[in-house]
């Protein structure tokens, strides 16, 4: 991640079980410093996945995510919000329901930023990533555990860092994963 932006990218992450994985840093308890959003090519590149609207959906939830916002809704119904766990995939592949951010998004978006301080996070010039930016790969730096959607199909991480800076992980996970076991943590199943 680079301090004051966010980078959104997409690459042959491997098979290990997840779609999405938006990665934001926030410190003072408020304030979003810096934020990546992946998404994984090796299972969009599959027939369940590669399609159009199921891109779309990942790639709207996940850059979402570093923006602050959270999921509407995590029990796969449409809530016409790409923050809710409709999935674009089988009979619903040609359906655009969930590809973009709702009214309600954007209201969110209101809130988290009319914040009274002068505080900005916003990078005059970008500072390069290092490799040890790239920890949010190693699903062994993602932290604890702190939410599980019911389906199985999200889950959030959360680990501190010694200034106090807390790190938070959404993961979009595969069906295939979520279907094996929805309590689990996917990051120790095998993720396929």
């Amino acid at each position: 991640m680079v301090s004051g932006t966010t980078q959104v990218c997409n690459a042959a992450y491997g098979f290990n079980g997840w779609l999405g994985l938006a990665t934001i840093s926030i410190t003072g308890g408020t304030h979003i410093t810096q934020g990546s959003a992946k998404m994984n090519d090796s299972y969009f590149n599959t027939g369940t996945y590669n399609n159009t609207n199921e891109r779309q959906h990942v790639m709207c939830q996940e850059v979402a995510h570093t923006f602050g916002l959270d999921h509407q809704s995590t029990d796969g119904s449409s809530q016409n919000s790409c923050m809710d766990y409709f999935s674009n995939t089988g009979a619903n592949a040609g359906s655009a329901l969930s590809t973009q951010p709702n009214q309600h998004d954007f209201d969110e978006l209101a809130l988290i930023y009319a914040h009274l301080d002068s505080t900005t996070t916003v990078a005059s010039a970008p500072s390069k990533s290092s490799a040890a930016d790239n920890a949010d790969d190693d699903p062994n730096s993602w932290g604890m555990l702190v939410s599980q959607s019911n389906n199985g199909r999200s889950s959030t991480y959360e680990a501190y860092d010694r200034d106090g800076t807390k790190t938070v992980r959404h993961v979009y996970w595969t069906l295939e994963a979520a279907s094996k076991c929805p309590g689990c943590d996917h990051r120790y199943d095998g993720g396929h």
